[in-house]
């Protein structure tokens, strides 16, 4: 005699057999399927959006399709996941979105001065995803802590990529460079980004891990053996080919780094050693590295040619100062 099954163990069994729920067949192509890989693509747009991003800045100049799709589908993820009305809301209420809005208003209002109206319609035009990031990424679900490590990660690995081949370049090149270099020209980067934004995004990673390294702390091995490899290579690139602007950027985050360690962490020896080693690291730079001694030199130069009121056209520090005491006066 069959033995009867009650609808309730029906419904278990079948739950057992599928992972789909009663009914679905786990070996015939299912509908659900399609639709879990769909629902898969659409949750995870900005975070798709933000690695482009990341990994697009180092050709952003010669090509921005990466970054600007990157910015798209950050635009497009509350619209697919149902978040526009909390995208919204975050536009208003989010601080960063707030200081993107005051910023892109001394934009706006920039026209005054009726300068150059072609840069500032594209300026204008430019600037304008900026405002939309906060709507896209409003949902907290859309980047989690592993998939921020991840962004962070693919930021790393772009920065380290562009700068160990600009320093092989820069290698091959030596001579030429090397006297560019001494008429305060940059060493390029292969890869076409700005040299001043890639010094400061160089000292930003360098930042980051410094604090993942000492404050936050890394629990797995590998992982943090990773960190202080991507570390020491990128404090090297900064020390070689970077801007005086990364390099600046880099000591003084270190600096603030040092202040934690040992007033607020606690860890007193840790942070005495570091600022032992920085102050060795810099000494030695500049003993030993051309390019470091010749941005030192060409600063030196910089600020004389500011205090003594000589020509300052072509020396971007003392054009700097002068800019800044103009907009002083100017306001």
């Amino acid at each position: 005699m069959q033995k009867r099954t009650s609808p309730r163990n029906s419904k278990i069994l079948s739950d057992r057999i599928s992972p789909y729920g009663e009914g679905v067949n786990i070996a015939s192509p299912s509908p659900k399927g399609e639709g879990f890989r769909m629902r898969l693509l659409t949750s995870n747009m900005a975070f798709v959006g933000v690695l482009l991003i990341c990994a697009g800045f180092i050709i952003a100049e010669r090509t921005p399709a990466p970054q600007s799709i990157g910015v798209a589908l950050i635009f497009l993820h509350p619209f697919f996941n149902r978040g526009i009305k909390k995208g919204l809301q975050n536009i208003i209420f989010n601080k960063y979105a707030i200081a993107m809005a005051i910023y892109y208003l001394l934009i706006l209002l920039s026209i005054f001065h009726f300068g150059n109206l072609h840069l500032y319609s594209q300026l204008v035009l430019m600037q304008i995803p900026l405002i939309f990031i906060p709507f896209g990424l409003s949902d907290p679900d859309a980047i989690s802590h592993k998939k921020r490590d991840i962004v962070f990660i693919t930021l790393i690995t772009a920065v380290i990529i562009a700068g160990v081949a600009s320093f092989v370049n820069y290698l091959l090149h030596f001579q030429e460079i090397q006297e560019q270099i001494t008429h305060s020209k940059p060493i390029k980067i292969i890869t076409g980004v700005n040299h001043i934004y890639y010094s400061v995004i160089l000292a930003f990673c360098a930042g980051y891990l410094q604090w993942r390294l000492f404050i936050a702390g890394i629990s797995k091995g590998l992982y943090k053996g990773a960190a202080w490899a991507a570390l020491l290579i990128i404090v090297f690139i900064l020390h070689t080919i970077s801007a005086r602007t990364g390099l600046i950027c880099f000591y003084a985050e270190a600096s603030v780094s040092i202040l934690w360690l040992i007033f607020k962490s606690k860890k007193i020896l840790p942070g005495i050693g570091i600022a032992i080693g920085l102050v060795i690291l810099a000494m030695i730079t500049i003993k030993l590295v051309p390019s470091e001694k010749n941005r030192l030199d060409n600063t030196r130069l910089d600020l004389h040619k500011y205090t003594s009121g000589d020509n300052i056209n072509h020396y971007s520090l003392s054009m700097r100062f002068e800019a800044l005491k103009t907009g002083m006066q100017v306001f």
